[in-house]
């Protein structure tokens, strides 16, 4: 491969043909990957695929349910809270910080 040219972005320019040759290498190993893929499913039994369908379908589901319930039930700090400019002063925050136990 000749890296040859300009590095204005034409069609002859290192960049493009850096590009053009990593494509090409990512889609040919997701060639292999699915052939491999594909001879192993070949292999397996009705009995097997169905099997792996319900654990796949359990563990996704488990996960999702997971992220459910920690967006539900988490207390609201995993996030930056929302601030509102307040005039000339400084801004309004719209949750209160955590309580460190300090207060009387």
């Amino acid at each position: 491969m000749k890296l040859t040219g300009t590095n204005k972005g034409g069609p002859g320019s290192v960049r493009n043909l850096l590009a053009h040759h990593i494509a090409t290498g990512i889609v040919r190993r997701q060639r292999r990957i699915a052939a491999w893929l594909q001879a192993r499913e070949r292999k397996a039994s009705l009995k097997q695929k169905k099997i792996l369908l319900v654990i796949f379908c359990l563990l996704a589901g488990a996960y999702l349910i997971y992220v459910l319930a920690d967006a539900i039930f988490s207390a609201g700090y995993h996030s930056a809270p929302a601030v509102l400019p307040k005039g000339n002063g400084p801004p309004l925050l719209l949750e209160h910080p955590p309580d460190n136990g300090s207060h009387p």
